[in-house]
């Protein structure tokens, strides 16, 4: 988190209106709603620069919604703090449940979420590819889905999408595919452990609840129609709801055994898509 000083400093100096109105609340909002979509702002920042990106327009629009200030004040506030936003740690505030409610009732307006979901990798990774090394620019694009979590309840999020025209490769949040159209095409999936891990094209779910999942299955030895009824029933409370299918528990009972497997054995990746 910056020093309060830094943060006074510069709204006492760039945005003395705001200085002198807006609360803690409204900043703390500010912080963590910026984290929270950070992806979506920095993947708009031109290639060849390091400067802060100016905020787009959808994202304006719902942190003004979030803190409640007009788009302007946002515009104001993003050009006296931006650069501090990129240079604090991910998980720095603590306002999540409120953030949570705020960015699920509103983000879908938005064409954003409570978390926005991306490719860990900004740049293409394929050997041969003309582009290899190269900022991932073109044709991003971006949908709606859902993310159950194991302390959040269920949460719409907004899933980004990569493309490297030079190998016609497409980066999703856990794994890479060339020529997705192809029947063929196999899935790389990126190294370690996702946070959350794609088990049908909208719904992920959160690598913690999975543990839990296969501790119920294995141990337990649940059935997946019950392991679903459960989370539905006690755990999926919170500003979205959209139930757990019995098959979403088993492809994430399966993708974390398998991705866990390839892990410890330090083996490539691949299953086809």
């Amino acid at each position: 988190m910056p020093a309060l000083h830094d943060i006074t400093h510069r709204l006492s100096t760039y945005a003395v209106e705001l200085f002198l109105h807006l609360s803690y609340v409204q900043l703390s909002l500010f912080f963590e709603a910026s984290l929270r979509l950070l992806p979506a702002i920095t993947l708009k920042r031109p290639r060849t620069t390091t400067e802060t990106p100016p905020l787009p327009e959808h994202v304006c629009d719902l942190l003004s919604v979030q803190v409640q200030v007009p788009t302007a004040a946002i515009k104001t506030l993003w050009k006296a703090l931006g650069d501090l936003v990129l240079q604090a740690a991910p998980r720095d505030l603590v306002s999540g449940d409120t953030v949570d409610c705020v960015l699920s009732a509103a983000g879908a307006i938005h064409g954003l979420g409570a978390e926005t979901l991306v490719s860990p990798t900004r740049v293409c990774l394929t050997p041969t590819c003309p582009d290899h090394g190269r900022a991932l620019g073109g044709d991003q694009k971006s949908y709606q889905a859902h993310l159950y979590t194991r302390r959040r309840g269920v949460l719409p999020v907004s899933v980004l999408t990569l493309y490297c025209r030079g190998c016609k490769t497409t980066y999703r949040p856990n794994y890479s595919v060339t020529h997705a159209s192809n029947p063929a095409a196999k899935r790389e999936y990126h190294s370690g452990m996702p946070a959350a891990l794609e088990v049908t094209e909208h719904s992920y779910v959160e690598a913690e609840l999975a543990v839990l999942f296969r501790t119920q299955i294995a141990f337990a030895q649940t059935s997946a129609d019950t392991v679903a009824q459960i989370y539905n029933l006690g755990l999926s409370s919170g500003p979205a709801s959209h139930p757990l299918s019995a098959e979403a528990v088993l492809n994430t009972f399966w993708l974390y055994a398998l991705l866990q497997d390839s892990m410890q054995r330090g083996e490539s990746r691949c299953n086809t898509g």
